[in-house]
């Protein structure tokens, strides 16, 4: 049956409180080039109409004769909407962020009878800047293209894009009297420059090329003029006041701020300097930001600055708070008198410095109308209590740091998302804001495509899994083998799921682990869902998609199993016994070394494949592929020369597995036999030693591997792991 597509009266009521429609005009001609990059071979059978007094009805019908499909919608988004519906239910397929991986028939499959079905009023957010350093920084107009078409195929229609940032504040801070090349001296690496955007590092890794940013200046125009031609609007950055230190110099007579050390990393890198927020002299430099933003590019009226991610304020008065919240809209005031500024929630869970008055002081001279929070815990613990009257998007991250692990709860989330619209008035749209991107596709479809229904939860899930299994993976079948699968891996707590790997973490005597598997359950179901494919599917055509999640499924099995070794391990320490120890570190290396090798045939997951990525984006951005790569295996292992944030961005992909963590091991199981045999306590100093060591040097390390893709890795991705559930 299909899914029933109806209209939340609640969620008009809430979005039209913003000066905000829920989409661009856009362009059909768009539209029709993004069917066609979906369907090359159909899309001249598909015809578009918009007719805006439809009322948000979406209308699919057929020409059965000719196998035509005419979609007829009120806007340009939702003519996308009813493309995403008729793939989903009629053909059953979809692309994923995998790309346009699709099983279609030689013609379009005709409707018997029309399919009306209303699309809700909802702001879909898309987007963190931490995305933007840990997954984007290297993408080409190609992959974003593609990416794009995800996105709105998704249904969102809110993405946030900051890519033009380092241009504007380059020619603002020339503007203001610097020169070029203490400017790019300023700036970071390219992926590390998320946080010089939210004042919390400068310099790291840098100068970065005066390429690197006109290309990215580049990228921010085609990918805001793309999605204004898919009807999505775009939110983008505004200066939130950090400056290089000579701004001191160049203008002895203002004042600045001196903000915090971030996460330990030192003054050398961090700790920026920040013209005083209540000065003339922000307003003034700020002014000069927005308006050559709004000269290049398009406006959707939506802005984003977070002058305190991960910085305290260093006044907690209530009115100086007030004060810095007010002059922070006063250039967007004067230049877009419709601006809606666009602020983390993040600002205010992290820190326990945000207590309600204070927050509520910080934004009290901001008209509700004119700001939007992002209440990015709202999945786990949300901050929109702090403040009930601003507006929100309720919003779920997902993926910390790009680390590659399945993780989340779909129904709780779904539970979670609908009680929410349910308890406030101020929710306003939903939001998915992950670190890193590719993880954990299964629950971003769910909860977008929740969006767009009107059933329970568990109703919902029961008919969502099954065509999930078929539309995202491509399975043949809707099978209890894949529905099992998808139940087993999205069911557990929303803790912070990077506590629940062992193999990546820093081995030590007194290891901490949240253990929130069953193993014989994770077992069995990748057990069952081996055997349907070794008996239902061709193995060698089996989707990026789906296998990508399958090796992340065999991975929690694999760290499930090194974690029951790691216990022997310790109690072969404890009783000083040697064979024992033999036995648990031989084991403990063979999964890591098996893991490896079955990593290697997901390109997703191999450092050779991505280093290959990188070669292009080098060299057409005026770097060294060693100094690249050096940058992201930094940021990978130990994230910065100073700090305390190791394994944050940790990557369970080829080559790092075996180079990287399993070294680490091998370290820990010398020291270990050293103790065992000469009768000695653990050697905490020496231990330490080699690992900072090791850590400290392991980001210059050249790679050399060649990126090898296999065409019948689906076959080889199977019978690995149907060997490691092998007793």
């Amino acid at each position: 049956m299909l899914p029933r597509y109806t209209l939340y009266t609640l969620v008009i009521l809430c979005a039209s409180c913003l000066p905000l429609d829920s989409s661009e005009a856009g362009s059909q001609s768009a539209v029709k080039d993004m069917f066609c990059r979906i369907l090359p071979r159909h899309c001249m059978n598909i015809s578009t109409n918009v007719n805006k007094d439809l009322g948000h009805a979406i209308t699919l019908s057929s020409n059965t004769n000719i196998h035509h499909l005419e979609i007829n919608a009120s806007s340009v988004n939702e003519l996308i909407r009813g493309f995403s519906y008729y793939l989903r239910q009629v053909c059953n397929t979809s692309i994923s962020q995998f790309g346009y991986e699709m099983s279609m028939p030689s013609v379009l499959p005709t409707l018997n009878s029309p399919i009306v079905f209303k699309s809700q009023r909802m702001i879909r957010y898309f987007g963190n800047i931490c995305s933007y350093s840990y997954s984007f920084y290297f993408w080409d107009w190609g992959r974003w293209e593609q990416y794009l078409d995800w996105l709105a195929f998704q249904g969102f229609n809110v993405i946030s894009v900051p890519l033009a940032f380092e241009d504007i504040l380059k020619d603002t801070l020339i503007h203001f009297g610097m020169k070029m090349s203490d400017v790019l001296k300023f700036f970071t690496a390219p992926n590390y420059l998320a946080w010089l955007t939210m004042g919390n590092l400068k310099k790291l890794n840098g100068p970065i090329s005066l390429k690197s940013i006109q290309n990215r200046a580049y990228l921010h125009g085609k990918i805001v003029k793309q999605l204004y031609m898919l009807g999505i609007r775009v939110v983008q950055p505004v200066f939130p006041g950090f400056v290089p230190d000579q701004f001191i110099d160049l203008y002895p007579n203002q004042k600045f701020l001196k903000a915090r050390c971030w996460n330990g990393v030192n003054d050398s890198f961090s700790c920026l300097t920040q013209i005083d927020p209540l000065s003339e002299f922000y307003v003034n430099v700020s002014d000069y930001f927005v308006n050559n933003l709004l000269k290049r590019y398009p406006s959707s009226h939506l802005y984003s600055m977070d002058m305190y991610n991960e910085n305290t304020p260093q006044n907690s008065s209530l009115s100086y708070l007030s004060k810095v919240g007010n002059m922070s809209t006063l250039a967007l005031k004067a230049n877009d008198p419709s601006f809606i500024w666009v602020l983390q929630g993040w600002t205010f869970g992290y820190d326990n410095f945000w207590t309600q008055e204070r927050v509520r002081a910080y934004l009290s001279l901001i008209a509700k109308s004119r700001i939007l929070i992002l209440d990015m815990f709202h999945d786990t613990s949300s901050t929109s209590s702090l403040i009930p009257d601003k507006y929100y998007i309720w919003a779920f991250i997902n993926n910390y740091g790009g680390n590659p692990v399945l993780n989340g709860n779909v129904l709780e989330a779904i539970n979670s998302f609908r009680l929410a619209f349910k308890n406030s008035s101020n929710i306003i749209g939903i939001g998915y804001m992950p670190e890193g991107i590719y993880q954990n596709t299964v629950l971003v479809d769910a909860l977008m495509l929740y969006t767009f229904v009107n059933e329970t939860a568990s109703v919902f899930f029961e008919n969502w899994t099954k065509r999930y299994a078929q539309n995202v993976y491509g399975l043949k079948k809707m099978t209890w083998e894949a529905e099992e699968f998808i139940a087993t891996f999205y069911s557990q707590s929303q803790s912070r799921y990077y506590d629940f790997y062992v193999m990546y973490k820093l081995p030590h005597l007194h290891l901490k682990y949240i253990n929130n598997w069953n193993i014989t359950n994770v077992k069995r179901s990748i057990q069952h869902i081996i055997l349907y494919l070794q008996r239902h599917e061709n193995l060698n055509y089996l989707k990026n998609v789906f296998l990508y999640d399958l090796v992340n499924a065999a991975q929690v099995f694999v760290d499930q199993s090194f974690f029951l070794l790691h216990k022997n391990l310790l109690e072969a320490y404890r009783k000083r016994n040697i064979k024992l120890f033999h036995t648990s570190r031989h084991k403990m290396r063979h999964l890591f070394l098996v893991f490896d090798h079955l990593s290697s045939f997901v390109p997703e997951r191999s450092l050779a494949c991505y280093v290959d990525k990188l070669k292009e984006f080098s060299t057409e951005n005026n770097y060294s592929l060693d100094e690249t790569v050096s940058s992201f295996l930094m940021q990978t292992t130990i994230w910065s020369t100073s700090g305390n944030i190791n394994d944050y961005a940790f990557k369970t992909w080829s080559l790092l597995l075996t180079r990287y963590y399993l070294q680490r091991w091998e370290f820990f199981f010398d020291h270990l036999h050293a103790s065992i045999i000469d009768d000695v306590p653990f050697d905490e100093y020496s231990y330490n030693s080699t690992i900072a060591f090791f850590q400290n040097n392991f980001y210059g390390h050249i790679i050399t591997d060649n990126c090898v893709i296999t065409k019948n890795s689906g076959e080889k991705i199977v019978n690995i792991i149907s060997k490691l559930l092998t007793p």
